[in-house]
């Protein structure tokens, strides 16, 4: 087959975004299996690979450049990017049918640009959730986003076939909207797995370092984390946090965002404060090398479709702490695996923190668990499997698109 996949941004390493990580995984494990694929995508750091092709949007120049800018300032900014975006979209997909028709093309759910995609594109359109607006997004809640969720709805209704990382995420999609997509299935993001010698242990780690990795701000839970470790902090006088991660900052209860300098002065004791190192991002090597160094991996998000910073732990073999988000915690096995607590419960995070911590023997037992299941579960060549199974079912079963199909 021959397939083509949206991402927001590529490489991944580069764009530190879930969806860029799920392509890039899944592409590489869908070519080990025969297929050929295409990555399609707005932002391309450095130089782009033979088969990503980067999204044009020429510029209008003359008499067209004044009528463009007449239409932003009368009219909506996102409609008029929007054409441009599907126009864009249509024309890359039909670059990369140049040498052979594509089978399909994979885009995300946001703003429900396959809706109109599926009328501009030459190849089937199918839809993969990443993170629905109405349940990912944080902060006011305005008209645009109101739009948005509707066109989201829309497009998950009526696309072809729609495929979701976790069953919990499905399950309350369908049920926001009433239905959705006929052809739809779970089918997990698969994920890269280490070499052996690259894997966590407990004699090579900092039996005093707790890492939390990712963004700081609500959506990640950074504040449910800091009281995480402020209710372990008189327990374990040695113990340390280091945080991972852009800092876009906390709510700090007057309409305002504080960044982290500001809201640990705001909200920390002083004493707390000076065992918390807040690093900003780091690449994904470093980020490796932390998780191996860390005894303990804690993510606390509010929300998450897949959460790759914790399955990235996990198959390090590092023990995790983590809340009750969709993705890994419906695959895996809690208490076994890994321990989990309820959305934005600090105090259940710091009990099942303060049980790893006290049973070192325990957490290394876990962690070796959690790094089985999740081979069981999320290896790279089962998921393109399950997919490429789900998505020659769906294409058979209705009638075969003009010119026929790509390579086998």
């Amino acid at each position: 087959m021959k397939i083509a996949f949206f991402s927001p941004a590529w490489p991944a390493a580069n764009a530190q975004n879930g969806v860029a990580t799920y392509v890039e995984v899944m592409t590489r494990a869908l070519e080990r299996a025969g297929c050929r694929c295409v990555v399609i995508t707005p932002h391309v750091h450095g130089e782009a690979a033979d088969n990503v092709i980067p999204l044009k949007f020429p510029k209008a120049a003359g008499p067209a450049a004044l009528v463009e800018r007449l239409r932003h300032a009368l009219g909506d900014p996102d409609e008029i990017y929007r054409g441009k975006f599907i126009r864009a979209v249509a024309a890359a997909l039909e670059e990369a049918s140049r040498d052979g028709p594509l089978d399909l093309f994979e885009i995300e759910e946001s703003f429900g640009w396959a809706h109109e995609l599926k009328d501009a594109a030459p190849c089937p359109v199918f839809m993969r959730t990443h993170g629905p607006h109405f349940l990912g997004h944080f902060g006011v809640f305005m008209e645009k986003d109101k739009r948005r969720v509707a066109r989201e709805g829309e497009a998950l209704k009526t696309c072809l076939a729609l495929s979701s990382p976790s069953p919990g995420l499905l399950a309350e999609t369908t049920s926001h909207y009433g239905s959705l997509s006929s052809n739809a299935a779970t089918i997990a993001n698969p994920v890269e797995f280490p070499a052996p010698e690259a894997r966590w242990r407990l004699d090579d780690c900092d039996r005093n370092m707790l890492l939390f990795v990712g963004r700081f701000d609500r959506r990640k839970g950074a504040d449910i984390a800091l009281e995480m470790f402020a209710r372990l902090a008189p327990l374990y006088p040695d113990l340390r946090l280091v945080m991972a991660g852009k800092d876009n900052g906390l709510p700090d209860g007057e309409g305002g965002v504080l960044k982290f300098e500001a809201y640990a002065a705001r909200f920390l004791d002083k004493a707390v404060r000076e065992r918390v190192t807040f690093l900003g991002p780091r690449p994904q090597p470093e980020l490796h090398a932390l998780r191996r160094k860390a005894f303990l991996c804690v993510h606390s998000s509010r929300f998450e479709t897949f959460h790759y910073a914790l399955l990235e732990a996990l198959v390090l073999g590092a023990p995790v702490v983590a809340s009750a988000t969709y993705g890994p915690c419906e695959f895996l096995k809690p208490g076994q695996d890994l321990l989990v607590a309820d959305i934005e419960d600090a105090e259940g995070l710091a009990a099942h923190a303060a049980s790893l911590l006290d049973a070192p023997a325990r957490a290394a037992a876990m962690a070796e668990a959690g790094r089985e299941a999740a081979y069981e579960c999320f290896s790279p060549d089962l998921v393109a499997a399950q997919y490429l199974s789900f998505c020659r079912g769906v294409l058979e079963s209705r009638a075969a698109p003009a010119g026929g199909g790509g390579d086998a």
